[in-house]
């Protein structure tokens, strides 16, 4: 026969780890709501016992704690500069790759947490863009121009794309839908200039007329327009025979108007006679 007061006991051990386990995962609710309202992200990531409470219970067997630490996680991670914030602590990343590797968490977790591991290694492999003004600083190194299309077809956006993407310096193209039609954001380095993608769109036969947007100070608008004449004008110039400029520090002479030609100098100079004595006695 069973002890009345061993199930009495057992009882009371079962209510209290209820007790706990709502205790924490209340809490854990609490972080999150805080974590998605929370402008201050940051702080909670600073909080020394929000990050031991996560590290701890990252792998946890019961399913609804480790569900809201990975939440948590996400949550927090979703900025680059918080996840290299997160890529500071390596407990945090230890405990994330235990929490990948066993067998009991779900699979809806553990994809959880591959997000949250791949933010924070890609935060930690760039220490340069790790912390404040991320965006800006990745922006400094290169440019965009928009250039705007009228309603153009799939055939033609492929040979737009083509031709963007040949002009040496250009990095990517994408296509946005507008109110005129299609802007096509070209992103490339600083050494790229507009005309160049415009003439090589202007290459093929779909277009005679590109347009570029262009934001000034005020912040308005203003188009400006390439045109397939121009750049033909442009070829005709560049075929022209230019006059050839003579540099200042290069010294020609013609040889009709010397007193004495190099030949004869070095010829003179083998004999031994100076070109000086030598045209002397044409005067004496």
């Amino acid at each position: 026969m069973l002890d009345p007061s061993m199930n009495k006991q057992e009882d009371l051990a079962g209510s209290v780890t209820n007790a706990i386990d709502a205790t924490l995962l209340t809490i854990l609710k609490t972080y999150y709501r805080l974590c998605r309202t929370s402008s201050e992200k940051q702080t909670l990531i600073e909080d020394s016992n929000l990050m031991r409470t996560l590290c701890d219970n990252a792998a946890d067997k019961r399913p609804q704690v480790a569900l809201y630490v990975c939440k948590i996680l996400l949550a927090l991670s979703r900025d680059q500069t918080n996840s290299s914030h997160l890529a500071e602590s390596e407990e945090l990343k230890k405990a994330i790759a235990n929490a990948c590797e066993v067998d009991y968490v779900s699979p809806q977790v553990v994809n959880g947490l591959l997000i949250v591991q791949s933010r924070i290694l890609n935060a930690d492999k760039n220490p340069s863009y790790g912390h404040a003004h991320t965006k800006a600083n990745r922006n400094k190194l290169n440019k965009q121009y928009v250039f705007k299309f009228h309603h153009p077809n799939e055939m033609q956006k492929t040979f737009i794309e083509k031709s963007c993407l040949e002009v040496p310096g250009v990095i990517s193209v994408c296509f946005q839908p507008s109110s005129y039609g299609l802007r096509c954001i070209v992103r490339c380095k600083e050494t790229v200039d507009a005309r160049d993608i415009a003439n090589q769109i202007l290459s093929g036969d779909d277009y005679d007329m590109v347009q570029l947007l262009v934001r000034l100070e005020d912040g308005s608008q203003q188009t400006l327009e390439f045109y397939r004449d121009e750049e033909e004008d442009d070829k005709k110039c560049l075929q022209k025979e230019l006059p050839q400029y003579l540099d200042d520090n290069v010294e020609c002479f013609d040889p009709s108007q010397c007193v004495l030609t190099k030949e004869q100098s070095e010829q003179q100079q083998q004999h031994g006679s100076s070109w000086f004595s030598l045209s002397a006695l044409k005067f004496w």
